[in-house]
């Protein structure tokens, strides 16, 4: 007797044996292009849907222009805006000159010290922004900040040299971070570089100005332009150095009048503060589609052949010390005083001890009542479980990511990759606007845990993984993979024991990097967390703003110093010699 189906059930077979028809490759696509959806479309979309409504985060209202009309019909917000574009613009010339100069001498010179600027400049970077801002606000507040009290025993009472509470102030303290990445990402570009043109030069009787002016700056201007490319839009979406700074200032960004609609203004206006991100987002845009051609297409600006090369350190003579010299003053100003700063302040009892420096009343009082604090001490655990997890789930992805477009010719591939960049664009505290109206009533309960954070790191830092994969695996020959199946090796085996041991170090130099990123994070963090879900760096805004800056010294210190460690340690165990980058 003939078995009926029903045409529900036959549908189903359909689909499972249209599922077994797919190769392993095309189920990874199919994965990898439904987390790319999830974690960036899927809050993108929800932040320019309640940009059109005028409700709250949990009930949007009726469908409106309203919020871009209020928004974009107020002459502030050009102001705002010219503001806005002013600070990042500087930022990103400041770092990159002085990034670029210092790679120079790095890589390209023989001055003293050189082989060890690279880990050098790590120091400055692994430095959160909101440290780096308190330290400075500490040292150049106009009426009682150390340096200008120094000052005045030379110049007078009335003498006020330095005030960060400034737009230089701000372009000041963020290029003491933002440089380091630039340095990073140009000393990459001038090793890479056929020392062979600048031998040419100075056998033609060139200087080593006219060397480094016409023959290695130009050609590094395309890595330069992309570096530019990219702080440009780090310094759109920068919240730290504003809320610190600029806030008491009176310097108002997009980012913190983001902050201020959602944070600050009762009841939060959700809508207002999506509008608010939709004219930096189209600048930020631009620039993204400008960075992401300069790196797919990086064969229009190549200069090495197949012709072997040593690369080969330009002779500076007496000029070697000037250029030591240098950069040991940027390195005071970057690093050394900011932490001294920090650890002064952690270790005296009140912060007019620490501006006379009274050693003797010296202590670790302020550790002990950081570490012995429930809320600190949940922080802590909460900043660790978020970087290591964190870090560990968003490397997986990017390899997943990054095996699909770079070792696959699946149609659509290139796209995934511009999807996931996407959020990298959005400013923090914009983006962090979606995520919440996406995972406020999602079906698994993330909303007000720490687990809602972690979806916000991923989703914005996503791409700082999955660059350092995709570079790792375009240096693995496809030989390798082709041996692998020739032997028999299934899909599986070949991704866990041709591809993943070959790309080890540049996972763990992702990792390593994002672990510190994640530890770090502020803005998005400050717009996510709530009661239990507290991070480091939402209690330096805390005791900065309730005026307890010893404890917030000492969080600091401790901060710093496991970052270092991590990042350190597992880039000694993996044998890693640079610094990895976007």
């Amino acid at each position: 007797m003939a078995t009926l189906t029903r045409p529900a059930e036959t549908l189903r077979i359909s689909r499972l044996s249209g599922l077994r028809g797919l190769s392993p490759a095309q189920l990874l696509a199919g994965l990898v292009v439904g987390l790319a959806a999830l974690l960036c479309l899927y809050p993108v979309a929800m932040l320019l849907r309640g940009s059109l409504h005028t409700g709250r985060i949990n009930d949007l209202g009726p469908l409106t222009l309203q919020n871009y009309v209020r928004v974009y019909s107020n002459p502030e917000t050009y102001q705002l805006f010219t503001t806005t574009v002013w600070y990042a613009v500087s930022v990103s010339l400041v770092s990159v000159a002085i990034g670029f100069l210092l790679a120079w001498v790095a890589v390209r010179t023989n001055a003293p010290l050189a082989s060890q600027m690279s880990w050098l400049i790590f120091i400055p970077y692994a430095l959160p922004s909101t440290l780096t801002s308190v330290a400075w606000i500490l040292l150049a507040n106009p009426n009682t900040g150390f340096l200008n009290q120094f000052a005045r025993v030379f110049m007078g009472e009335d003498a006020t040299p330095f005030n960060i509470y400034s737009l230089g102030g701000m372009v000041f303290v963020s290029s003491t971070h933002a440089f380091a990445l630039a340095f990073a990402f140009l000393s990459a570009a001038l090793h890479s570089m056929d020392p062979s043109l600048e031998e040419a030069a100075r056998m033609s009787g060139a200087t080593t100005l006219q060397i480094g002016r016409r023959v290695s700056l130009p050609l590094a201007w395309p890595a330069i332009f992309s570096m530019l490319a990219l702080l440009v839009i780090l310094g759109l979406e920068s919240f730290d150095v504003p809320a610190f700074i600029g806030i008491p200032a009176k310097i108002y960004v997009f980012t913190t009048e983001v902050f201020i609609q959602t944070r600050v203004v009762t009841p939060p206006d959700y809508g207002m503060a999506a509008a608010y991100g939709a004219l930096p987002l189209l600048l930020a845009l631009l620039l993204t589609y400008y960075y992401q051609r300069s790196i797919i297409q990086p064969e229009r600006y190549a200069t090495i052949g197949g012709k072997a090369y040593r690369p080969r350190r330009i002779d500076l003579g007496r000029w070697r010390w000037l250029a030591y010299v240098a950069f040991l003053v940027v390195f005071l100003v970057v690093a050394v005083l900011p932490l001294l700063t920090l650890a002064v302040v952690s270790l005296a009892p009140t912060l007019i001890a620490a501006k006379n420096f009274a050693v003797g009343s010296f202590s670790l009082q302020h550790y002990q009542t950081v570490l012995g604090d429930p809320i600190a001490q949940r922080a802590i655990k909460n900043t660790i479980i978020l970087a290591v997890v964190g870090a560990t789930a968003a490397m997986g992805i990017a390899f997943l990511v990054a095996y699909v477009t770079t070792r696959t010719k699946l149609p659509g591939r290139g796209l995934v990759e511009y999807i996931l960049f996407l959020p990298f664009t959005f400013p923090s505290v914009v983006l962090a606007v979606g995520i919440l109206w996406g995972y406020i009533r999602f079906p698994i309960a993330v909303y007000a845990t720490i687990w809602i954070l972690m979806i916000g790191y991923v989703t914005k830092f996503l791409p700082y993984g999955l660059r350092t994969m995709s570079t790792s695996f375009l240096q693995i020959n496809r030989e390798l993979e082709e041996a692998g199946r020739t032997s028999g090796a299934s899909f599986g085996q070949i991704l866990r024991r041709v591809i993943l041991p070959l790309s080890l170090p540049g996972l763990i130099a992702g990792w390593s990097l994002l672990v510190v990123v994640f530890m770090r994070e502020f803005s998005i963090s400050l717009m996510l967390w709530a009661s239990g879900s507290e991070v480091v760096t939402v209690l330096f805004y805390d005791y900065w703003t309730n005026g307890r800056f010893g404890q917030l010294g000492a969080l600091g210190m401790l901060l710093v110093f496991f970052s270092l460690v991590i990042v350190f340690g597992v880039r000694r165990l993996a044998r890693l010699d640079t610094v990895a980058t976007t």
